[in-house]
């Protein structure tokens, strides 16, 4: 078994001038998009609340949440993502 990585656009849903294209470790059971936080504050996305989550290492963690557009192929939709920082690199799934 290997990585899956997919390369896809993003965008800031206020401000679609500010974009990006992006290449994404691919996770199918995925609910969330995890992106470096650094991305999103050159992209000017806003945060829209915060949320906990369970990590694969059983822990709980808080992390800003906020939404992105996102196209791969074409499939187009505005998603939710939580910036991802040093040490919320791991999978994770919704509390």
């Amino acid at each position: 078994m290997g990585f899956i990585k997919v390369k896809a656009f993003i965008w800031n849903i206020f401000d679609p001038k500010k974009s990006r294209e992006v290449e994404f470790l691919a996770d199918t059971g995925a609910i969330y998009t995890v992106l470096p936080e650094t991305l999103l504050n050159q992209l000017n996305i806003r945060k829209i609340g915060r949320r906990k989550f369970r990590l694969a290492d059983n822990r709980i963690v808080e992390r800003d949440i906020g939404i992105i557009g996102i196209i791969r192929g074409i499939r187009s939709r505005n998603r939710p993502n939580i910036p991802k920082t040093k040490r919320n690199g791991t999978t994770i799934t919704i509390n």
